[in-house]
């Protein structure tokens, strides 16, 4: 009886090794609802959800693209993070950025995958410049498209054997300006 309980418990072990081993929550890769914000934290949370961007007031004329580089050279990001259960190679999954109304698509700047999460972020101003592309050689608005939102999709997606498996965020950000002192 003693050999047949230390059989058990040696196979139980041995299948609890394995599991931990190969991970067991590493099965089909599979996307949680994600975040938008403005910043992520270190290991990929969204540390800051708003999504108003404030910069100095543009005084400087010129065209849309400068505008827009004026944004870019700021720094701010749009940023998303998914849960992710199981694991998924970075080349297996894809984010990008969608102005639907213009039927847009702009691949995220940065993309990460890592244990537990999907993260990354484009510029504000490389956004800009891809949504309001037909619009780069005119002057720059007197408003400098503050106030106004602007709204996005992000699309997540994981390439898996049987087919993709995606999720969409929805969201709008806004350009603001500080008053001039």
């Amino acid at each position: 009886m003693t050999a047949i309980r230390r059989g058990v418990s040696a196979a139980v072990l041995a299948a609890l090794v394995v599991m931990l081993a190969c991970g067991g929550d590493r099965g089909v890769p599979s996307l949680g609802e994600g975040r938008l914000g403005s910043r992520l934290a270190t290991g990929g949370d969204i540390a800051d959800s708003t999504l108003v961007y404030t910069f100095r007031p543009y005084t400087r004329g010129g065209t849309v693209k400068d505008l827009f580089n004026f944004f870019y050279f700021e720094g701010d990001t749009v940023c998303f993070s998914f849960p992710l259960t199981g694991g998924a190679a970075h080349g297996a999954v894809k984010a990008v950025f969608v102005d639907s109304a213009r039927g847009i698509s702009v691949e995220a700047e940065r993309l990460e995958v890592v244990e537990g999460k999907i993260y990354g972020f484009s510029l504000v101003g490389s956004l800009m410049e891809k949504f309001f592309h037909a619009e780069l050689a005119a002057p720059a608005p007197g408003d400098g498209y503050s106030c106004k939102d602007i709204p996005f999709e992000v699309r997540c997606t994981i390439e898996l054997p049987g087919g993709a498996q995606e999720r969409r965020l929805k969201g709008a950000f806004r350009i603001e300006y500080r008053d001039a002192k």
